[in-house]
């Protein structure tokens, strides 16, 4: 089982919102821009309004092959990972010369670490049982419907996390301000992930 193909899913979902610059106009401060970029992406998330563009996105990591055989409703996912969502948008500290900009932030979201220990737990609980019960799963096929199955359930059943991270924004050639993805995706592996290790 690619546990972390898995879990790319909802990074590549968080993503897809994030492919738009802002350029400033009318007088406006680079940390305004800025604020309204993050801001916009993060609303649409919590309420939803983004959700056909995230399907699309998690869609399409699933139909490139690795991921086909599990199943998983994308949209059913989505609104599962995204249950008890929330954002607070910090301290904006901008370098106008270097281009740069971090975004202090705190999201409450459900962790990939926490999802990915749930999901290890009640796989390796269900391969006991299946053990007992091997008509269930007659064929490979079968075996990867019933881990997406045990995923979906996983991430329904994970509480989530609030932590404060931080994102970094850079302006591209075209003078207009963008979040860098990878640090995008470092913000939502590092929330909840200490108590993940720990528990």
């Amino acid at each position: 089982m690619k546990q972390r193909t898995l879990l790319t899913l909802a990074l590549t979902a968080f993503l897809a919102v994030f492919g738009l610059g802002l350029t400033a106009c009318g007088g406006r401060s680079s940390e305004d821009i800025i604020r309204q970029s993050v801001s916009e992406a993060f609303e649409q998330i919590k309420t939803g309004d983004a959700q056909s563009e995230m399907v699309k996105a998690v869609e399409g990591v699933m139909n490139s092959g690795q991921l086909k055989e599990f199943n998983i409703d994308a949209d059913e996912y989505l609104k599962a990972y995204l249950d008890g969502f929330d954002y607070k948008v910090g301290d904006i500290t901008v370098d106008d010369k270097e281009g740069t900009a971090e975004v202090k932030m705190t999201l409450t979201v459900k962790s990939a670490a926490a999802v990915n220990a749930n999901f290890q737990t009640k796989w390796a609980a269900e391969i006991q049982r299946l053990q007992q019960n091997p008509d269930e799963v007659a064929t490979q096929g079968d075996l990867y419907k019933r881990a997406g199955e045990v995923l979906l359930q996983s991430v329904k059943e994970t509480e989530t996390s609030t932590g404060e991270v931080s994102i970094a924004y850079k302006k591209n050639d075209d003078g207009e301000w963008q979040a860098d993805q990878a640090s995008v995706i470092k913000a939502l592996g590092e929330v909840g992930a200490s108590d993940s290790q720990d528990s």
